[in-house]
């Protein structure tokens, strides 16, 4: 994140769940990125800067009556631009940052996600779609996340080393479903992926 942005307070996974739960204009989530798979794991396995949740890009304009007079942001290649919460984001504009006012400290990330309600679609490769009840899934506390392969499969893009940290705590914990699942796509994707030689040599 660049500091000139402005600092970050990120919430729980538990007051996001507070805030996009509310029974008043319901809206598909679900929270993604590191924090999905924490709660995969199932416990907190490494500091997170931020924190992102996940809903369908039709669903953005339901966003402003669940944050009334917050700061929404359209975040796009290190800038911050206004959005009155009333307009459609189209792509390539694909995250919106959230704080209460100018000058607090950011709450959490919104990424915008293709697809519908039934079915997940990769925005980065539209031919690559789930069935949205096998892409997302719920921890006890019924917080929603995104499935582990499919968010492992998300970070193998990034070459940073919270991604092979993320890989090497969820990775021996998938079902056998879910492993084939994310060897097939990085195969399909990323065929020269470091991940595929540690997924051969288990």
């Amino acid at each position: 994140m660049a500091a000139d942005l402005g600092a970050w307070a990120p919430w729980t996974p538990d007051e996001v769940f507070s805030r996009m739960s509310a029974p008043s204009h319901p809206v598909l989530w679900w929270i993604s990125g590191g924090h999905a798979i924490d709660l995969f794991v199932g416990r907190p396995t490494r500091p997170h800067r931020d924190i992102d949740v996940s809903i369908l890009r039709a669903s953005a304009t339901r966003l402003r009556p669940r944050f009334p007079g917050w700061d929404l942001r359209i975040a796009h290649a290190g800038s911050l631009l206004p959005w009155s919460g009333l307009d459609p984001i189209p792509a390539p504009y694909n995250g919106l940052w959230c704080r209460r006012t100018s000058g607090q400290p950011w709450r959490l990330q919104v990424m915008l996600e293709d697809g519908t309600a039934e079915r997940w679609i990769c925005r980065r490769h539209p031919d690559l779609a789930v069935p949205m009840d096998q892409a997302i899934l719920k921890n006890r506390d019924e917080v929603p996340y995104m499935a582990p392969q499919i968010q492992l499969f998300m970070k193998a893009k990034g070459t940073r080393p919270k991604e092979d940290d993320d890989f090497n705590v969820a990775r021996p914990l998938l079902s056998r479903v879910q492993d084939a699942w994310l060897a097939r796509a990085l195969q399909a994707y990323y065929p020269t992926h470091p991940w595929l030689l540690k997924m051969d040599q288990a």
